[in-house]
């Protein structure tokens, strides 16, 4: 688990202890770059063999530093860490996969050629590395692009070849920086399939993730991230049992002559805890499932305002950041033109008003 030894109160955690020996044993680990910029804070991390957790946070919150810590691509200003048992780098390389953000691949090299010479770089035995090879490239479909360059091939070919890449050595621990950001769905299906099978064999895996709804759907554990520090970590359900809360947004097509007004209605309702209003965007954190949604346009309109657009959401992860006072992620999970309250980890449904009645779904 994380501890922030930092000033500040410590990140609650609510993940289950993992029994050693740790694919990830760090203490006090922190990176400050030149001028001074502190990307990671002094943390513990645990991270024990066959689990799979997923790194979530606004850009510049430190997950990138941190997986290159851990890969032995930087050296830390403060603390120690272990990987598998040894020092990040060569000692450890062959059983540790690193998948950075960024594809490195030669444009002029046929897509079997740069798996045949990433094997030889990994110091494969040939046999072996030509099933896996053979394995890789039915597994992530690359294998009518097999003879194709690298330059020739689509965006999605060149991100698949690349995580094809990390997967193949049979690694212990996989750090996987943003593996998914240009897949598309049968390529990211894919990612996952072949990642949990490495963790149902014992493998640890640590994978950063900006969609929210994929980190809750894919990872036993998050660590939510922000400014170098692990504001909360823990199993994706206790998480938001603990930091979750009922959320009602509004577009506000007219907005409230009296800001503060309004503002000081809506923040009189026992239901709502909290009211973020600008000029056109509204949104409540509230208690339970919060009053009837024609309760709060009663409001607006008594404040001469009116939503064009409304949507209530069940408690989930990006609750839970906006609970911790963490800057707003991507992948928020809501459904529009549902015109209902849907199930945890989806929206309730965008809901477009016309006048006072709602003029249907959208």
């Amino acid at each position: 688990m994380f501890q922030n030894k930092s000033s500040g109160s410590a990140p609650e955690s609510l993940a289950a202890p993992s029994a050693p020996p740790y694919a990830v044993d760090a203490k006090g680990l922190a990176k400050t770059f030149p001028g001074g910029i502190e990307a990671l804070e002094h943390m513990d991390l645990r991270l024990g063999p066959g689990e799979l957790a997923g790194i979530v946070g606004p850009n510049g919150s430190g997950k990138s530093t941190l997986l290159n810590l851990l890969a032995g691509a930087l050296v830390p200003t403060e603390g120690t860490v272990q990987v598998l048992g040894g020092v990040p780098g060569n000692a450890v390389r062959r059983r540790t996969a690193y998948i950075p953000q960024e594809p490195s691949l030669d444009p002029e090299m046929t897509v079997g050629e740069t798996l045949r010479l990433f094997a030889v770089l990994h110091g494969m035995d040939p046999a072996e590395a030509g099933k896996r090879i053979h394995s890789l490239l039915a597994h992530f479909d690359l294998e009518a692009v097999v003879s194709r360059r690298v330059s020739r091939c689509s965006g999605g070919m060149r991100q698949r070849l690349h995580v094809a890449l990390g997967f193949l050595p049979d690694s212990d621990l996989l750090l996987c920086d943003e593996p998914t950001q240009a897949l598309d769905p049968a390529g990211k299906e894919a990612f996952w399939q072949f990642l949990e099978s490495r963790v149902k064999r014992g493998a640890g895996a640590l994978v950063t993730l900006h969609d929210l709804h994929e980190a809750a759907e894919r990872c036993g554990r998050i660590l939510m991230m922000a400014r170098g520090r692990v504001r909360a970590d823990g199993p994706p359900q206790a998480l938001i049992d603990r930091h979750g809360a009922w959320v009602w947004k509004a577009v506000l097509f007219r907005p409230a002559p009296d800001a503060a007004g309004l503002r000081r209605e809506l923040e009189a309702v026992p239901e709502v805890s909290a009211v973020t209003l600008g000029h056109t965007a509204l949104t409540l954190r509230m208690a339970g499932a919060g009053p009837d949604d024609s309760v709060l346009n009663k409001i607006l309109e008594r404040q001469g305002a009116q939503a064009e657009v409304y949507e209530r959401r069940r408690p989930d992860l990006l609750s839970v950041f906006q609970g911790l006072g963490i800057p707003s992620v991507g992948g928020e999970t809501g459904e529009a033109g549902k015109g209902r309250r849907a199930g945890n980890g989806g929206g309730g449904g965008l809901r477009r008003r016309s006048g006072k009645k709602d003029s249907g779904n959208v």
